[in-house]
């Protein structure tokens, strides 16, 4: 049975998820898609990637939002500053950007 994005998110809001992440001692990652190719990649194919989905789930607090929606301005408002990730082939993932602030704490 193939496992649905809506699976892997975080269902509450940017700061129930950041509170999450922070009591369980997860990683918090941020899925902002828009209607891009690579938006449509991460969401068809590796999310869903039997490892990646089993990865997310066990370390990591997955909030997914849409690019230009409200969720996605608050969250630009919380955190300036921000880690990229795109996928590059099969088993290469870049990450780029800057450290996260530790004023931008919840």
């Amino acid at each position: 049975m193939e496992q649905l994005l809506s699976s892997l998110v975080f269902s509450g809001s940017i700061i129930e998820a950041i509170t999450e992440a922070k009591q369980q001692k997860k990683l918090f990652v941020v899925f902002v898609s828009g209607s891009n190719m690579e938006s449509n990649q991460l969401e068809t194919s590796t999310w869903l990637d039997p490892r990646v989905a089993d990865s997310i789930s066990k370390y990591c607090i997955l909030l997914h939002i849409l690019e230009g929606s409200t969720d996605a301005r608050n969250f630009s408002a919380l955190w300036e500053s921000y880690i990229c990730l795109a996928k590059l082939g099969d088993n290469r993932v870049i990450v780029k950007g800057d450290p996260l602030p530790s004023r931008q704490e919840a």
